[in-house]
């Protein structure tokens, strides 16, 4: 089946759709714009939650390496913005058969957003962010951890 490609929609409630192996609902309303024509969908906790289980994603954490080192969320790649420069040959072999999830610590931080529009800019096209980041993941009990994928 695959997965959605320029399916360009946040997740709320009104529309199943089948990548996420539940009931999630889905509405095109609250879509993000970021910069010029780029829109990425937003997930939630628990969709992201869902993904990790179904193991159809991979985590990318745009903070700091040393943010990531002290903590970061379970099996989730490094890819600090700040060194996107260095990291090239990372940026060319990303999983093109999940979805790639930015996240950074959550509002106001938007190190996440401009790491998702790259991923696009580079010809990503399943690209999430988990907005609300690692103060929500904390916030609902989800635990970090040290290692590396």
């Amino acid at each position: 089946q695959g997965l959605p490609v320029n399916d360009v929609v946040v997740y709320t409630s009104s529309r199943n759709n089948s990548i996420w192996g539940h009931d999630e609902k889905w509405s095109p309303s609250a879509s993000l714009v970021l910069g010029k024509g780029y829109k990425h969908d937003v997930i939630s906790r628990e969709a992201l939650l869902g993904l990790m289980q179904r193991q159809a994603v991979l985590l990318i954490d745009s903070r700091s390496s040393s943010e990531y080192q002290a903590g970061h969320l379970p099996g989730a790649l490094s890819l600090p913005l700040e060194e996107l420069g260095q990291m090239h040959e990372t940026l060319q072999h990303l999983p093109p058969d999940r979805w790639l999830v930015t996240y950074c610590e959550g509002p106001p931080c938007d190190l996440s957003h401009q790491l998702a529009q790259v991923l696009v800019q580079n010809g990503y096209r399943s690209v999430a962010i988990y907005d609300a980041g690692l103060n929500d993941w904390l916030a609902g009990g989800g635990a970090l951890s040290s290692e590396k994928p």
